[in-house]
């Protein structure tokens, strides 16, 4: 009986340790992402999506408009909270 405890223990152990490496390199793709797209001159707006839940939308450096010293959108992007 304790040899299947412990078995029992080091398959949930290593499920757990799966996920958390799933989420580090998860973590690292999205930053490589983010700051790719930032290094094409991208900006960023926080939307609210749902909730009690924002995401980071990118915006095209063409659709940026600073003619009158202000950062506007040249065209608009869906904000709808879902």
């Amino acid at each position: 009986m304790a040899d299947n405890i412990g078995i029992v223990l080091l398959v949930i152990f290593s499920v757990a340790c799966l996920a958390v490496f799933v989420q580090i390199v998860a973590a690292i793709i999205w930053r490589r992402k983010i700051l790719r797209l930032i290094d094409e001159g991208y900006y960023f707006i926080e939307v609210q999506v749902r909730w009690r839940r924002k995401e980071l939308r990118p915006i095209h450096p063409s659709n940026v408009d600073f003619s009158s010293g202000v950062l506007r959108l040249a065209t608009p992007i869906s904000t709808a909270v879902y």
